[in-house]
């Protein structure tokens, strides 16, 4: 992250100037390092779009706190993939609960930490959980087991809206990730490092070391290169 803090900075006297959609640099609304981090106008989040038609999703449950500014973004991958929203109070599980059982709501976008908590609070009173979850990850923590029983499709992120790695959607019985095609790879020195791709950002960086053990796989049979994120 201290490699893409400088240049935000630098980056924040062009924003008067410059077209695009802002996002928060941090996951927590209260860093003193928090930023605005620029990304293109109408910019698309393809992984989720690509989670939603597999999982042929009629309605989704947006669970994902406000402070990560992603409900533009989630919009488009809707439309996109044919999927209406319902937008759930986090604070009001029963209210989710209800939801769930009264409406066409098959799959539930959230945090790791929310998912668990839902899931069990629906097992505990007697509902069944929705059939497929989207879980997204704050690449400073540590990807453990979920402890969900329907379909999981999950993706970590560098920032909100920034994904690094997701999930096979083709090939989802391999429990791997794939790197988002937005950036490529530097493996030396025992560390992980990516590099944004030419073009595929207003605010390009290089040489980021990822803060998790990454593994490298077989290559996918939908043709990817794998990885192990632990």
């Amino acid at each position: 992250m201290d490699a893409i803090e400088p240049a935000l900075e630098r980056f924040e006297a062009q924003l008067a100037t410059t077209s695009c959609e802002l996002l928060p640099s941090s996951f927590d609304p209260g860093s003193p390092t928090l930023r605005a981090y620029p990304r293109q106008v109408g910019w698309a989040w393809t992984s989720l779009e690509a989670a939603l038609r597999r999982f042929k999703a009629e309605g989704v449950m947006m669970r994902l706190p406000l402070s990560m500014q992603l409900e533009l973004p989630l919009f488009r991958a809707c439309r996109a993939a044919g999927s209406f929203i319902f937008q759930s109070d986090l604070g009001n599980i029963p209210l989710a609960k209800a939801a769930l059982e009264g409406a066409a709501i098959d799959l539930v976008i959230t945090t790791a930490h929310d998912a668990g908590a839902l899931a069990l609070y629906l097992r505990e009173n007697g509902a069944r959980e929705p059939r497929a979850w989207v879980v997204v990850r704050d690449i400073s923590e540590h990807p453990a087991p979920l402890p969900l029983l329907s379909e999981v499709h999950e993706e970590i992120h560098l920032f909100p809206g920034m994904c690094v790695f997701a999930t096979c959607t083709e090939a989802p019985e391999r429990a791997v990730f794939h790197l988002s095609e937005e950036f490529l790879t530097d493996e030396r020195d025992d560390s992980f490092r990516i590099s944004s791709k030419s073009g595929s950002h207003l605010v390009p960086f290089s040489g980021l070391t990822i803060p998790l053990t990454v593994q490298k796989e077989n290559p996918c049979r939908c043709g990817r290169d794998s990885f192990l994120v632990s």
